[in-house]
């Protein structure tokens, strides 16, 4: 907010627990803490573990789950995603957990011959992580919101770039009982992302009908 200065603990506090009560009146049940990075790893700020801690009693109040995301190009085994795990057990709350954005689990290339991508430099986050679905399984306990990430489904229903059934076969093996958010990221052509979002959600419920969500 300031260039001269970063927030102190205590104002990060006060934006955390004006967010709270603003989820709240809204209706929310959980938020996404805006965290100041200060690495490209996308090391969050120090200060948001005090910050956050200065806010468990009222999150649990307001019945607010605060979730950061881990987002690309931070995988699952990762310091960042560890600390956040650490902290959860630290403080034994359940009004703090994680967001998984599926980017993280992309397997291809986003600029692979699409209109709009070719010959142009793919920024860090549309890079390949192709993290393990064995990583998220042994963080599912502490996930409670899945940003559904995509870019690209066919006509056939298969996702060029994210590992659909693997990731539904995941979810149904640990029983996970969360919400999946869908968030296209492919081309920009009017209408295009509404037509994406409606073949992902075919994509899901075939993969449900199959047994697999």
């Amino acid at each position: 907010m300031w260039r001269e200065r970063d927030l102190t603990a205590e104002e990060g506090r006060e934006q955390l627990a004006r967010d709270l009560r603003l989820a709240r009146l809204l209706g929310f049940t959980s938020i996404r803490p805006r965290f100041g990075v200060v690495t490209p790893e996308l090391d969050p700020h120090p200060l948001w573990q005090p910050a956050v801690e200065g806010v468990l009693d009222l999150a649990a109040d307001l019945d607010i789950v605060i979730c950061p995301e881990i987002h690309s190009p931070t995988p699952i085994k990762h310091p960042v995603t560890q600390a956040y795990l650490d902290f959860i057990d630290r403080t034994g709350s359940d009004h703090f957990k994680l967001l998984i954005d599926t980017g993280i689990f992309q397997t291809a290339p986003v600029d692979d011959g699409h209109e709009g991508f070719e010959g142009t430099k793919r920024p860090a986050f549309l890079e390949p992580l192709a993290v393990p679905l064995s990583d998220l399984a042994e963080v599912l306990p502490h996930v409670h919101f899945i940003q559904a990430k995509f870019f690209e489904i066919d006509d056939r229903l298969t996702d060029l770039h994210i590992p659909w059934r693997d990731i539904i076969a995941t979810l149904r093996a640990a029983g996970w009982q969360g919400w999946l958010s869908s968030e296209y990221e492919g081309r920009r052509e009017p209408y295009r992302g509404r037509d994406q979002v409606r073949r992902q959600h075919a994509l899901l419920r075939s993969l449900d009908e199959a047994g697999l969500g």
